[in-house]
Order: C-alpha cells, then sequence, then structure tokens
C-alpha cells in the first residue's frame, strides 16, 4: 500500500478523488472504486481519508442523501475533514441555491453539528 501510495499519490490527492494512474492492472483496479465504496463503510475520525459526498460513513453517502445541494458543491471531491472544518459551510457551494438545496443544506446542517467536534477531536489527539 505504501508503495501504491508514494509512487501515485504522493500529491497528497486520495486514489478515489484522483485521475486514474498507474498501471494497468491498478486502473482496473480502482474501476471497482464506486461499487466498493457504496458497501464499505468508512470511519470518519479526523476525516482526511474520507470522500465527504461520495464515502459512506455514518450510513448514508451525501451525494444521493443529498442531490439537489450537492448539485451546488464547488468541489464535489472534497475530504470531510475539509469539509467539516470549513469555518463557513455557505463556502462549500455555489450561490444562489434552489429553494429545495436550501432545505437540504438546513438539515445536512443539523445532521453534522456532532460530527464535525468528533473531527476536531481527532486532529487534536493527532497532534
Amino acid at each position: 500500500v505504501r508503495l501504491v501510495w508514494s509512487s501515485y499519490y504522493n500529491n497528497g490527492k486520495l486514489p478515489q478523488a484522483a485521475k486514474f494512474v498507474g498501471s494497468f492492472w491498478w486502473k482496473d483496479i480502482l474501476k471497482l472504486c464506486d461499487l466498493f465504496r457504496g458497501i464499505a463503510k468508512c470511519n470518519v475520525k479526523n476525516g482526511k481519508t474520507v470522500l465527504f459526498w461520495h464515502d459512506l460513513w455514518n450510513d448514508k453517502i451525501r451525494k444521493d442523501s443529498f442531490p439537489a445541494l450537492f448539485s451546488f458543491a464547488k468541489e464535489p471531491n472534497k475530504t470531510a475533514k475539509r469539509f467539516l472544518l470549513q469555518e463557513n459551510i455557505n463556502d462549500n457551494f455555489h450561490l444562489p441555491m434552489t429553494d429545495r438545496a436550501y432545505n437540504e443544506l438546513d438539515s445536512l446542517v443539523a445532521e453534522l453539528n456532532g460530527i464535525r467536534a468528533q473531527v476536531v477531536n481527532s486532529l487534536e489527539e493527532d497532534q
């Protein structure tokens, strides 16, 4: 794993969020990423390796649970850490939004209240 990460992903991007690079066998494995992410639950902890919108965490894939809001996302491949630590959550979205997207944003904010504190605490423990 370290060899693959250091060879192909030393720029800090997650494999599931990056362009397919590497050997033909590695590219074939990456093609299964979407299928795998739909069934593999992630543990957010510090959020560095979890994609906010695309990965299954806390029993939801956010892009499927909040489709109208996702359509306004500035960075669809943003990690959970970067999304949750954004000072103003509205900075994650193109504005103005539709009424449906604003309603989904309200639901998302209510859902994320406890999760944000968890990520901050985990990051403090890492340091």
